[in-house]
């Protein structure tokens, strides 16, 4: 599963599908109803409900403000599995976490690959 979005000429970025998906779905699973995470974040619902359906480019500062109002721990958002939530939600993350450091892993060597090209192009 790629976490991350990858061009050399743009930062690293979040998939937007399985994150909307999942922001929806904890959204949901909270009983929040979008305008309220709207609201909290200080944007329209439309503008909203285009992250939850991947329209609009999700950043980490957007999912962990969402995770403060849901109460969710942001690496459930970033994580889970759309086609398996209750198997992801009844592990404690302890319990999942061999699985949850690979992930974790691959993220950070696409951010370690990014910032490596940008950091060289910047000594030229």
């Amino acid at each position: 599963m790629t976490l991350l979005g990858y061009d050399k000429l743009m930062p690293p970025t979040l998939n937007n599908h399985t994150t909307g998906m999942n922001l929806a779905t904890f959204r949901k699973l909270r009983h929040k109803k979008a305008w309220e995470v709207a609201e909290y974040l200080g944007m329209k619902e439309a503008t909203y409900t285009k992250y939850e359906r991947g329209e609009s480019q999700i950043t980490i500062g957007m999912v962990q403000q969402v995770a403060e109002l849901l109460q969710v721990n942001p690496i459930r958002i970033l994580l889970a599995d759309p086609d398996h939530y209750i198997e992801s939600l009844s592990q404690p993350i302890s319990e999942s976490l061999p699985e949850t450091i690979d992930k974790l892993i691959e993220l950070l060597k696409q951010l370690i690959v990014h910032f490596s090209i940008y950091s060289s192009n910047d000594k030229i």
